[in-house]
C-alpha cells in the first residue's frame, strides 16, 4: 500500500484508483482462464491482493481531500456504512453468481464489480473537478506506536545484536 499511497500524492488519486480497479478486473478475468493456461495461482492471488488492498484507503483519502472540517466525520461514517453494506450483500450476491455460473462465478462477480467501479471512476473524472494539490493530505507512514513498527524495530534490533 505504501508505494501506491506515495504515488497518489504525486498523481491524482482518481487516476490511481481507476488504474487499480481496471487491473483488478483484468486479474479477476485471468482467474476464469486458469484452466486454459498454466497460470500460477499464487502469483494471481498476490497481484489481486496488491491491487485490491489499497483501494479503500485511496477512495477514503480522496473523499477526505474533498471534505471540510465540518463534514469530515459524516463523510467518514457514510463511507464506513457503504463498506459495511458491501460486506453484507457482496458474499450473498457472489454466492448467486457461483450458483448460476458455476466455479467461475466468483471471478465473474469480482470482474463485474471492479468494471463497474472503473466506469464510475471514469464518470467522476469526466464530471467533477480534481482536488487542488493544496488541499491534498500528504502520505504519511503509520505512527511510531503502531504494533507493526514495534515488531520491525524488535526484528531489526535482534538482527543487529
Amino acid at each position: 500500500q505504501y508505494p501506491i499511497g506515495a504515488l497518489s500524492d504525486k498523481m491524482e488519486r482518481r487516476s490511481i484508483t481507476n488504474l487499480l480497479t481496471l487491473l483488478t478486473s483484468s486479474i479477476a478475468y485471468l482467474f476464469t482462464l486458469k484452466s486454459q493456461f498454466n497460470f500460477q495461482l499464487e502469483t494471481l492471488f498476490f497481484l489481486f491482493g496488491a491491487t485490491v488492498m489499497p483501494q479503500y484507503s485511496l477512495v477514503m483519502t480522496h473523499a477526505m481531500d474533498k471534505a471540510t472540517q465540518e463534514n469530515s466525520s459524516q463523510i467518514s461514517s457514510q463511507m464506513l456504512l457503504l463498506y459495511s453494506v458491501g460486506a453484507i450483500f457482496g458474499p450473498v450476491t457472489c454466492g448467486l453468481f457461483i450458483k448460476y455460473l458455476g466455479g467461475n462465478g466468483q471471478s465473474f462477480y469480482l470482474m463485474l464489480i471492479f468494471v463497474l467501479m472503473t466506469l464510475f471512476g471514469i464518470q467522476q473524472r469526466v464530471t467533477r473537478a480534481p482536488v487542488d494539490s493544496d488541499n491534498k493530505e500528504k502520505f504519511k507512514i503509520f505512527p511510531e506506536l503502531s504494533p507493526v513498527i514495534f515488531i520491525f524495530k524488535r526484528i531489526k534490533k535482534s538482527i543487529m545484536e
